[in-house]
C-alpha cells in the first residue's frame, strides 16, 4: 500500500508520496498509473519528497511520467551559496515596573466546544494543516515554473510571487512551532528547505 496526499491549487491537483514508500518502484510508470484520470487516482502530476543531506528534496513527475526538476549542478551551487542566517539583535532590557495591585478575577465563562460541528479526521487521512502546506508549496512551484499551470500553459515565472509563498510557509513554521505533530513538522521542514534551495538556484541562474 502506498500512502499519498492529494492537493489542489490554481486549477492543478498533485499527488504527494514519500520516497521511502516507493523504494524499488519504477517512478515514471507509477506517476503515469496514479495520475491517470480513468484508471488511477487522477492528478496533473506526482511530487516525490524525501530527506536529503541538505534537509529535504522534491522530485516532480508530470502526468505522462516525465521528470521535471532543476539541474543538479544548480542545486549544488545553491547549497554552496546559501547565505548564513543573520544573528538576532538583542532586545534592550526593560526597566522594572512596580507590580500593579491585583484586581478581582471575573468568573470564567463556560467553555465552548468550537469543534463540535467539525467531522473527526479519519485514520490515514492527511491533516488539514498538511493540505494547507502542500497547497502553498504547489503554488510556489508553479510560480517558479517547476510545474505547469493548465489554465495558463505559457505563464511566465514570477519569482516575487514564489518568494511570497515561501515566506508564508516560513511564517507558518514560526507561528506553529511546538504545536505540530511530528509528521506535520517533518513535512513542513522538508518542503520549506527544498523550496528555498530551488529558489536560490533559480535566482542565481537568472543573474
Amino acid at each position: 500500500m502506498i500512502r499519498f496526499a492529494k492537493a489542489h491549487a490554481y486549477g492543478n491537483d498533485f499527488l504527494y508520496v514519500l520516497q521511502p514508500d516507493v523504494e524499488g518502484v519504477n517512478l515514471q510508470a507509477l506517476a503515469r498509473e496514479m495520475c491517470h484520470r480513468t484508471t488511477g487516482i487522477g492528478a496533473d502530476g506526482l511530487i516525490l519528497y524525501a530527506p536529503s543531506p541538505a534537509g529535504a528534496s522534491m522530485r516532480l513527475f508530470n502526468a505522462d511520467g516525465s521528470l521535471r526538476t532543476p539541474d543538479p549542478s544548480e542545486e549544488e551551487e545553491a547549497a554552496r551559496t546559501k547565505p548564513a542566517p543573520a544573528e538576532p539583535t538583542p532586545e534592550p532590557k526593560a526597566e522594572a515596573q512596580p507590580e500593579p495591585k491585583p484586581e478581582p478575577k471575573p468568573e470564567p465563562e463556560p467553555a465552548v466546544d468550537d469543534e463540535r460541528d467539525l467531522p473527526p479526521e479519519m485514520p490515514g487521512e492527511p491533516s488539514l494543516f498538511n493540505e494547507l502546506v502542500i497547497n502553498l508549496a504547489s503554488q510556489a512551484a508553479m510560480y517558479m515554473g517547476l510545474v505547469d499551470n493548465p489554465l495558463a500553459p505559457k505563464m511566465p515565472t514570477d519569482m516575487h510571487a514564489a518568494r511570497q509563498m515561501i515566506d508564508i510557509l516560513a511564517m507558518l513554521q514560526q507561528k506553529t512551532r511546538g504545536n505540530l505533530t511530528a509528521e506535520e513538522n517533518v513535512l513542513l521542514e522538508r518542503i520549506l528547505t527544498d523550496l528555498r534551495m530551488q529558489y536560490v538556484a533559480m535566482a542565481t541562474t537568472k543573474r
